[in-house]
């Protein structure tokens, strides 16, 4: 009786288990060396005070234009992957980190599985964990 019982429970926890692993997204982890999907021009006509234009160059060096018609940046910085990983929807996730002259700047980025949008969150004190829509350090893109 003793180990039919043992064997029920068992059971349970192992179906309980399966139900817990299945609803987890997988992520698997990518060369931190290539940021070949973050390579181009990515833009939001829609933003008035931030940056219009994104341009990341092959180096990891990106440059900001206040307008999309704009040739003449209003900023630039250095790209840092700290981690790159693809998650189970075919979507690419970057930790970036830049450095200011007088901060560091945390960034979690996410570019769809098409590779034709760039979401991400920026922190000045830690990598974000998750791309929040509703975060007021929320930006998106759209690859040009």
């Amino acid at each position: 009786m003793k180990t039919r019982k043992q064997f029920l429970w068992l059971v349970i926890l192992l179906g309980v288990l399966l139900v817990l692993t299945s609803c987890a997204t997988t992520k698997t982890p990518l060369p931190t060396d290539n940021i070949g999907e973050l390579v181009g021009t990515w833009i939001n006509p829609d933003y008035s005070i931030r940056p219009q234009k994104i341009v990341v160059q092959p180096d990891g060096i990106y440059l900001t234009y206040k307008k999309i018609e704009y040739t003449i940046h209003s900023g630039t910085d250095t790209l840092i992957v700290i981690e790159k990983w693809l998650d189970s929807k075919g979507n690419i996730y970057y930790k970036i980190r830049s450095d200011k002259p007088d901060y560091p700047v945390y960034e979690l980025n996410k570019i769809s599985n098409a590779g034709t949008v760039l979401e991400y969150i920026v922190d000045y004190k830690n990598f974000p964990t998750e791309i929040d829509p509703n975060d007021l350090d929320y930006r998106i893109y759209y690859r040009q």
